[in-house]
């Protein structure tokens, strides 16, 4: 569907647990999990420089893809969360939250 140097996730789940973990020699970790921990995906987050919101419209087809791109230090995609939604069909619930994320940080989130 997207291409991305790094990895891509898609889903329709909630995550709604986020944990912190200081790794020796390795940096901080956030994992971001499923409340039945069924799933969980970790990001070392000292490579992470920045957080890019993204709406643009699907390649083959006329909707909005909602796209968190975390890029590192080389300007290369980490890792892509996509909002998975069937034709652009979309759980609103899940596009309102990322649009919150969106007016709350804005396009572009940058680290040191």
């Amino acid at each position: 569907h997207h291409r991305s140097d790094g990895a891509i996730i898609e889903s329709v789940s909630s995550y709604d647990r986020v944990a912190f973990n200081d790794v020796p020699g390795k940096g901080t970790y956030a994992t971001v999990s499923t409340t039945d921990q069924r799933f969980e995906c970790h990001v070392n987050l000292d490579r992470v420089k920045e957080i890019k919101m993204l709406k643009t419209k699907a390649r083959l087809a006329d909707y909005d893809v909602y796209v968190s791109r975390f890029v590192n230090d080389y300007g290369k995609p980490m890792l892509s969360a996509v909002l998975h939604g069937v034709d652009g069909n979309y759980d609103a619930a899940a596009v309102e939250a990322w649009t919150a994320v969106l007016e709350k940080y804005g396009e572009t989130q940058t680290f040191e």
